[in-house]
């Protein structure tokens, strides 16, 4: 591995395994990371042994004071570990072997494109706090990205994914209102339903959920996990499982 004084990097590694990982924002611990991702999808790193360079180093690291550094290259270095379960050294020297994981962090000029990519690899990584912040821009810049490779996926869906995930970081208060976000955008949701339901049992306000998963079934009725949700709430309010007053009143929205 190398540090990214003065590195050339050829455009097919970039095309292949994207940019510096932004977690490691402001700096330190990108450059390892690259080198690693570099090296897992193939690539080698080389020194140009005739090229002399002089260099203050972490001169701007260190404009807060040498403790603030130090702070940030140990919080860097356990978002390494906590990345690729190995520090650097463990890595290159001692020979662990880093977790496999998806090399490529996607860098794209059409910001929507950009961060619905991340926030599709954090999920599938488990990392629920960064695709929050990559869902958060996404949403943010849906209506005006055109797209492209994501056509067919709809703003509703996307905020009752982002919806699920506060659910997921125990942010009950932030899921219940990205999932009204998602019904301002889709009075029809489902699963937007079944999210605002799903919040209201967690809280234990069974009776605003039995109404949410209700709509949830009403929305579509080939959705099975609300139908379950439904079915489970009922049984703590003491009506039969398959009760819906929606249905056997014949209310409309």
């Amino acid at each position: 591995r190398v540090a990214f004084l003065c590195t050339l990097i050829k455009k097919e590694v970039i095309d292949k395994i994207g940019g510096l990982d932004e977690r490691f924002s402001p700096g330190n611990f990108e450059d390892d990371d690259f080198c690693l991702r570099a090296q897992m999808a193939g690539y080698k790193t080389v020194i140009a042994t005739d090229v002399f360079i002089h260099h203050y180093g972490s001169v701007s690291f260190k404009a807060n004071g040498e403790s603030e550094y130090a702070k940030r290259i140990e919080i860097n270095k356990q978002k390494f570990v906590d990345k690729w379960s190995a520090d650097p050294e463990e890595i290159w020297i001692k020979g662990n072997k880093p977790n496999q994981r998806d090399v490529k962090f996607a860098i794209n000029s059409d910001l929507f494109n950009q961060h619905i990519e991340r926030a599709f690899t954090n999920i599938e990584e488990n990392e629920h706090e960064l695709a929050i912040e990559n869902l958060e821009i996404a949403v943010a810049n849906f209506k005006t990205s055109e797209r492209k490779g994501y056509e067919n996926l709809l703003l509703d869906e996307l905020i009752v994914i982002l919806g699920n995930l506060y659910i997921a970081t125990n942010n009950l208060e932030k899921a219940k209102e990205t999932f009204e976000k998602a019904l301002n955008e889709n009075l029809s949701s489902s699963l937007a339903c079944q999210g605002l339901g799903d919040v209201f049992n967690s809280i234990e306000e069974f009776e605003a959920a039995k109404t949410m998963y209700e709509w949830a079934v009403k929305n579509d009725s080939q959705n099975q996990s609300a139908i379950n949700s439904l079915a489970n709430v009922n049984q703590k309010l003491g009506f039969s499982q398959n009760h819906n007053s929606l249905v056997d009143n014949n209310v409309d929205p």
